[in-house]
């Protein structure tokens, strides 16, 4: 992977944008020729492995010359976490392999050690039931904290109404009409000439997003140090380390048991990392759907005091749809269950209890 930095000046901005693609393409094919010449290098990676990306912070941000997908920076960004989750895999994959070769091995040795084996798995056992128990407790505790949360946003809805008053009542303004017909027409979601983001959808959801924000962020952190859930999927453990210096001889059991935890836990903190975007957009887009047929009727509005009739299109459906707060409360906490409940619980407890009868009752031998 290969970054270049370049400056451009032209004064039409059609040109600027030609301009910027044509030097983009020409510096990307001189890093690929200097790459070339390099054979000692070159031999060592395939044609497609080697990226060169011509990427532009700004104008990812600001959109004045290129397109988000034009600045390069989604594709930068898709190719870094290939590269980490490649990597990622590979230890998970040498890790595992290394366990299931412990067990296997471990199982041939059993009939040495088979009343202290039994002794371990009594341990193992009640280690197990105490962990689990602190993270059905985290996880029960955060839903429950979450829906006090969403109820006080559902109060609180007059906040979002008064933002979109706030929005609507810019229709002395000459441009307004405009901007309000391109909004329905993207259903909710526009971005205006000067590069402001206008979402009524967000607007809508902004009670209820205000009042959990810091409850989420504190239940997910995006410091990965402190883990989720206060940490108590990272503090998760066997206390396998310990257990091989007292029980030698099921050590290799204990280290399958020990690799697959590892995994365990690097499963369960991709399923959060992937299922919170999912619990916190469903806000927003919970939203949207409830008001897509109010901005359908406004699209089929025109004619004289159409900004008029749109505006109290608008208003109208929300005023007379008051369950749609409570509608994005309730699913939003669909969603969270189904992530909490479902998928960091059960798939955590049913995966951990079946590798520890995999180890205790000697499946493999």
């Amino acid at each position: 992977m290969v970054t270049v930095h370049m400056h451009i000046s032209c004064s039409s901005s059609a040109d600027i944008h030609d301009q910027i693609i044509k030097r983009n393409i020409q510096a990307k094919d001189g890093v690929r020729k200097e790459f070339n010449k390099r054979s000692k290098i070159k031999k060592h990676f395939s044609d497609d492995s080697f990226k060169v990306f011509t990427v532009s912070s700004k104008e990812f941000l600001k959109g004045k010359h290129l397109s988000p997908e034009e600045t390069e920076i989604p594709k930068l960004k898709g190719f870094l976490q290939e590269l980490n989750d490649c990597h990622s895999e590979t230890v998970n994959y040498v890790s595992g392999a290394y366990g299931i070769l412990s067990l296997i091995e471990g199982a041939r040795r059993r009939k040495e050690g088979a009343g202290k084996a039994d002794d371990v798995c009594k341990v193992l056992e009640k280690n197990m039931t105490e962990q689990l128990d602190q993270v059905k407790k985290a996880v029960e505790k955060a839903i429950k904290d979450f829906e006090q949360c969403l109820t006080e946003g559902v109060k609180n809805s007059k906040t979002s109404d008064e933002k979109l008053k706030s929005f609507l009542d810019h229709d002395k303004q000459p441009s307004f009409f405009k901007t309000v017909e391109a909004v329905v027409r993207k259903d909710g979601m526009h971005k205006t000439k000067k590069g402001e983001h206008i979402n009524l959808n967000t607007v809508l959801a902004s009670c209820l997003t205000d009042s959990i924000d810091e409850k989420f962020r504190k239940t997910f952190p995006n410091d990965v140090k402190g883990g989720s859930f206060n940490g108590v999927i990272s503090r998760f453990s066997l206390d396998t380390k310990s257990l091989i210096q007292k029980y030698q001889d099921v050590k290799l059991q204990l280290i399958f048991l020990q690799t697959e935890e590892d995994k365990i836990k690097a499963k369960l903190n991709k399923i959060i990392l992937k299922g919170k975007k999912v619990i916190y957009n469903s806000l927003t887009e919970t939203s949207e759907k409830n008001m897509k047929k109010c901005y359908e009727d406004a699209r089929k509005i025109s004619g004289n005091d159409a900004l008029k009739k749109m505006r109290k299109t608008i208003e109208t459906h929300v005023s007379s749809n008051r369950n749609i707060y409570e509608d994005t409360k309730e699913t939003m906490m669909k969603k969270m269950n189904i992530l909490m409940i479902y998928q960091i619980i059960t798939y955590n407890e049913t995966k951990l209890w079946h590798y520890k009868d995999l180890v205790c009752n000697d499946e493999l031998n």
